[in-house]
Parts: structure tokens; C-alpha cells; sequence
């Protein structure tokens, strides 16, 4: 063989390696996307991005971040994705880390303003709604005063007065020979229980303590004492005063390194215009930790001023905007998280329409008020657990599906019909262990379901028959998102612990990087921020698949 055979040889070697390259980025949806890196500063490592968003500026796409130190986020940047420039705004005396738990702050993008929105806090207890918005290199912003919460003032308090006494103190000891011990100082009280005693009261959820025995027998006992009146709901309001301040103690209020933080969580859930002024107002949720109540906010930015506001226990996990009764007006749909933790002390005061102890579905009106069928409120509770509701509303339909969610309990439930006008439910024959997502697609109903190691796609028709049914096997029991938005046409959707990228019949398309926050879809593309030790980086994906 001479060396022009071999030439010839090897030249068509050379063209079919490169066929099967061409071939394998055209077939293989792994090998056709396309990623770009934007290396950020040194200062951004892992643990000091809190939060961002993509503005879509035009066809520049900008960056938001906010630099975490000391448990305070204050830095602003803002970053061109070509890299051309970034713009560092400092806000002093502000926190956008508000919160009393190891949480981010949340921004909210409005497209049509083209301007993020996030909650900043000063004074641990002033909140204030920050807007910013870009215009050529300059950042530039704005803050509107929501309010002073009264809470933080409260929980400095060492006393309380119910019934008209001031009661200063409450201590427990197992050798007390009597139940309760009243220590009466003119007019302040202290109470004295024996430690078992106190043990058995806490076990009792205001369901039922105020029907409890004990409950009954101790207030009685305490009310001969002071010569008046003391029902076990004053016995509720006391007890937990003396354990709320316990636990909001030194290392919570005055923890010299949370002291520019909030302690309660911010999140800003929507904007819809409440008055029919032209201006969307903002509808905010305030949530509270343990024996603090949650709120519901209406803020009117052009007036600024609060509408009306709405007290709830446990917070917001799954919120809608949709019209209900079909009048053009869209009502408040939400679901309560259960995290089961201890009732706001002042529950038999006001009126509270739900629970810690399980989660709640409802419906308001623009009001912030609880609708009314059929003379009952709007709203329907899960048995007692760690859940939340899962729902659609049936398209020309005043009818809601719902199920539950929860990574605590995996049996068999069965999907439930809401209708709204006769406010009845009854169980469809559509059965789920998890449910990870409803939603409507061509008037069939698909819900994501998790089934022990593995992920189920199911889709129904409108009167309720399987059509198909697909299944992605995962190793995770994290989360899952189903359609986090589009690349290309294709619907993606996110399983995390790996994180993989999926299509619409749960079909893997890529693995991503371990990544900071939930990834976004934005114009085609797909930003995340990939964790890393040194450098923390911006990672883009568009391309077909």
C-alpha cells in the first residue's frame, strides 16, 4: 500500500468521525446545548450570593445580586452578561436579609416595569418594600415605608396583663407539693407549677386545651387565688407568653450579630390592582415563627399606604391569582404550609381562620376577606401533618382539584373535587402517593407524582380517565419542579440530588452543576449560579434540543 492509499484512507476515516460528530449534536440532546460561563468576582463565594434575578433590559439580560456578610445583605450589583461592566450600589443602614431563619431574602421581577422589587428591614422591626431599575450603568432606587410590626416590641416585654392583673413571671418545679403556687406583689402576679403538670398542658394544642381536665382544674385554681375570674384561655395566653419569651430570649432579639436582620420572613407574593386605579398594588406576606402569626399584605405603592392586611398562622406555600366566579376579578387562592410549631398566643382573641397544626386551603376576596357559598367560608383543612395543597382550577369550571404535598407521608390519597358554588368536595377516582404538580394542558389534566424511588406523569382527560402514564426513576426523594419554563419549544422540568434536567415525558436531556439558587428560564435560556469554593459563576444554557 502506498502512502496516497494510506492518505485516502485516512481522509475518510477523518470524514466519518466527523459525520458521527455532527450526528451525535444533532441527536443527542446532551451534546447540543450550549453553555456560557461569567465568572464573577472573588467576593461572590458560595455562601455570599443571596438572591438574583434577570432583567430583561432590551436584549442586554442584567444581573442582580446581593452580597451577604454578617448576616446582612446591602450590596446591590448589577452585571452585564458580556461581561462590560458591573455597578455596586450600597444600601447603609438597610438589611434585605429578613428573617429569623437561615433563609434568602426573595426579589420579585416585574416584567412589565422591567424593575425588581425585594423587602428590606431596619430596626429589626421597620419594613420597607426597595424598588430598583436600571437605566444605561446606573442603578436606581427607591424605598417605601410599609410598617413598624409591634411584635418585636411586644416580645421585649416581660410582663403581661390578662384579667386585669400584671403577671411578671412564670417558673416550674418538680417539688412543689401543690399544683400551682400564686405569688400575689400588690398588684403583679408570679405563677408557680409543678413541672409534670406544666409538661402535660404544653402537649395540648388549642384544639383542645381549653376542654382539657387540667386545663380547667389549674385555671380555676388560679382564679380562687386572685379572687376572679381565669379561664383556661387566660391559662393558654399565659403559659405561652412566659415559653415565647423564653425562646425569643438573648440569642434571638439581641444577638449582637443578627441585630440589623428582621425576625420575621418577607416575601412578596403578586401585584393585581385591589381599587381599579390603574396601579397594581403588592400583595405581601409577612410570616412569623413560632407563636407569631403571618400576615397578608395589601401595599399601595402609588398611595403609599397598607389597603388592609390579614392575619393567618403558618405561611403561604402555594399562592394564585384566579377568577373563581368568572366576574373578571380575580380572587386570593392559597395554601398554608402546617409546619406544626406553637399557636400565636393571642389565637382566642382574634379571628384566626386556620391552624399550625394543618394546612389550609382558602379563598379571599380583593378585600383580604374569606369568601362566602352556601353560608361557609371558602376553605377546606388537611388531616394533621406537615402538608400543603396542590391545585387548578377547572377551565369555564367555578370547580377546584387540589391533593396534598408532603415529605413526610407517602400513602395512597385521592385527589379531591372543590365545587365552589355548592362549597362541596368529593373524591375523584384519581389516586396519588406525593403530589409534586397539577396542572391543565388541552383540558387534560397532568399531575406529577412521587412514588417511592421514582417520579410518575400522569395525564387524564377532562371526565377523569387515564390517557398516559410515564416514569422517570430517580434516586432523589428531593425536590422536583415540573415545568420550570421553556428552551427552544421543549418544556423543561427539574429534578434535584442530582440535578437533571428533564423534558416533557420526563425524558433526561442534561445534568446541571450543583447550583446556589432555583435556576430561571428567561428568553430561551437557562441561568443558574454554580456553587463553587473560589469563584462563584454564572452559568447560561440555551440551544435545541
Amino acid at each position: 500500500m502506498n502512502i496516497g492509499e494510506k492518505m485516502d484512507k485516512f481522509e475518510i476515516i477523518c470524514t466519518i468521525i466527523i459525520i458521527v460528530i455532527i450526528l451525535s449534536v444533532i441527536l443527542v440532546p446532551e451534546l447540543n446545548l450550549f453553555k456560557n460561563e461569567y465568572n464573577l468576582q472573588k467576593s461572590f463565594c458560595a455562601e455570599n450570593i443571596a438572591q438574583y434575578s434577570v432583567l430583561k433590559s432590551g436584549k442586554v439580560f442584567d444581573l442582580y445580586l446581593a452580597h451577604k456578610g454578617d448576616q446582612r445583605c446591602t450590596d446591590l450589583y448589577l452585571i452585564n452578561l458580556d461581561g462590560s461592566h458591573m455597578n455596586q450600589l450600597e444600601i447603609q443602614e438597610f438589611s434585605l436579609y429578613c428573617t429569623t431563619v437561615d433563609d434568602y431574602f426573595k426579589s420579585f421581577y416585574d416584567e412589565e416595569e422591567n424593575k425588581i422589587y425585594t423587602l428590606a428591614t431596619k430596626n429589626r422591626a421597620d419594613y420597607y418594600l426597595l424598588e430598583f431599575d436600571t437605566e444605561d450603568t446606573l442603578i436606581n432606587h427607591k424605598f417605601y415605608f410599609l410598617y413598624h410590626d409591634d411584635l418585636y416590641d411586644k416580645l421585649q416585654n416581660k410582663s403581661i396583663e390578662i384579667t386585669g392583673i400584671n403577671f411578671t413571671g412564670f417558673n416550674t418545679s418538680e417539688s412543689l407539693p401543690d399544683s400551682v403556687k400564686v405569688i400575689k406583689e400588690n398588684n403583679n402576679c408570679k405563677i408557680i407549677m409543678k413541672k409534670s403538670l406544666f409538661r402535660e398542658l404544653l402537649k395540648k394544642s388549642h384544639l383542645n386545651f381549653c376542654n382539657f381536665p387540667l386545663s380547667k382544674r389549674i385555671s380555676k385554681l388560679i382564679g380562687t387565688n386572685l379572687k376572679c375570674e381565669f379561664i383556661p384561655e387566660n391559662l393558654f395566653e399565659l403559659i405561652h407568653f412566659f415559653s415565647r419569651n423564653s425562646y425569643y430570649g438573648n440569642h434571638r432579639l439581641n444577638n449582637s450579630k443578627k441585630m440589623n436582620t428582621g425576625f420575621l420572613i418577607g416575601d412578596i407574593l403578586a401585584r393585581i390592582d385591589i381599587n381599579d386605579d390603574g396601579t397594581k398594588e403588592f400583595l405581601i406576606q409577612i410570616s412569623g415563627d413560632r407563636w407569631l402569626p403571618s400576615k397578608l399584605v395589601c401595599f399601595d405603592k402609588k398611595q403609599n399606604k397598607i389597603l388592609w392586611e390579614r392575619d393567618f398562622c403558618g405561611f403561604i406555600k402555594n399562592f394564585k391569582l384566579i377568577d373563581i366566579n368568572h366576574d373578571n376579578k380575580k380572587e386570593i387562592v392559597a395554601s398554608t404550609y402546617a409546619p406544626r410549631n406553637q399557636t400565636p398566643i393571642d389565637y382566642f382573641e382574634k379571628d384566626y381562620f386556620n391552624s399550625t397544626l394543618y394546612s389550609s386551603l382558602f379563598i379571599l376576596n380583593q378585600n383580604g376577606r374569606l369568601i362566602q357559598s352556601n353560608n361557609e367560608p371558602l376553605i377546606v383543612h388537611s388531616e394533621q401533618g406537615y402538608y400543603f395543597h396542590k391545585f387548578i382550577k377547572l377551565p369555564n369550571k367555578k370547580e377546584i382539584i387540589f391533593g396534598l404535598s408532603s415529605k413526610h407521608d407517602n400513602s395512597t390519597k385521592n385527589l379531591e373535587l372543590w365545587n365552589l358554588e355548592k362549597n362541596e368536595i368529593s373524591e375523584l377516582a384519581i389516586d396519588y402517593n406525593n403530589l409534586l404538580s397539577i396542572d391543565i394542558e388541552k383540558k387534560d389534566i397532568i399531575i406529577i407524582d412521587r412514588i417511592k424511588d421514582a417520579i410518575e406523569r400522569k395525564r387524564y382527560s377532562s371526565n377523569y380517565k387515564l390517557v398516559d402514564k410515564k416514569i422517570y426513576n430517580t434516586e432523589s426523594q428531593q425536590d422536583f419542579e415540573y415545568h420550570l419554563g421553556e428552551i427552544d419549544g421543549t418544556k423543561v422540568s427539574l429534578s434535584s440530588y442530582p440535578n437533571i434536567l428533564l423534558d416533557d415525558s420526563l425524558k433526561k436531556l442534561v445534568e446541571i452543576d450543583e447550583f446556589m439558587h432555583q435556576p430561571k428560564i428567561i428568553n430561551n435560556k437557562l441561568f443558574f449560579i454554580r456553587k463553587d469554593d473560589h469563584l462563584s459563576t454564572l452559568m447560561k444554557i440555551e440551544g435545541s434540543f
